[in-house]
């Protein structure tokens, strides 16, 4: 088994941060452009122009199909949203993924200890775990359970997830 894993050089770590780096500052300057009124293809067209300007490619783009810049997606759209005609309202929840993970991370906890309000969605439990204060598990459209990081499971939450256990509120 072992042969199978590639231990990274320090070089080939070098370029991984790198292109977190340039990753994290694409998805800053592409967050600055969310403003209500555009359309998420509107977004995705000026993606396009901030990875033409910082002379690189995307790791989404025509992966599979994809059509897109990046994600983009809006308040129930759960992930992998495209750019389309649907335009962004005042309050509406967007998310952003360029593909960037450990930098952005640490932004998550940065801001987050900065008392800033961060909503995190992901299909990642251990990042959901690692990075939330409190979870808010919904399922078939209705939050079924607050839970705290510190004072749960991982198989407790998928049980939220699943739809097999809700917390009773007003009993």
């Amino acid at each position: 088994m072992a042969e199978r894993i590639h231990i990274k050089s320090p070089g080939e770590v070098a370029k991984m941060q790198k292109a977190g780096a340039v990753t994290a500052e694409i998805l800053m300057e592409i967050g600055a452009e969310v403003q209500v009124g555009r359309t998420t293809r509107e977004i995705d067209d000026i993606a396009r122009e901030i990875f033409k300007k910082h002379k690189v490619g995307n790791s989404f783009y025509r992966y599979r199909g994809f059509p897109g810049q990046l994600c983009i997606s809006i308040n129930e759209e759960v992930v992998h949203g495209s750019g389309g005609p649907r335009r962004i309202q005042n309050g509406d929840i967007v998310s952003l993924d360029v593909g960037a993970i450990e930098y952005i991370h640490r932004q998550i906890v940065a801001q987050r200890d900065k008392n800033k309000a961060v909503l995190l969605v992901s299909l990642e439990l251990d990042e959901v775990m690692s990075l939330s204060d409190r979870i808010l598990v919904m399922y078939e459209g209705e939050i079924v359970g607050e839970l705290d990081p510190k004072k749960t499971t991982v198989e407790e939450l998928g049980l939220y997830m699943a739809g097999a256990k809700r917390e009773v509120h007003g009993a």
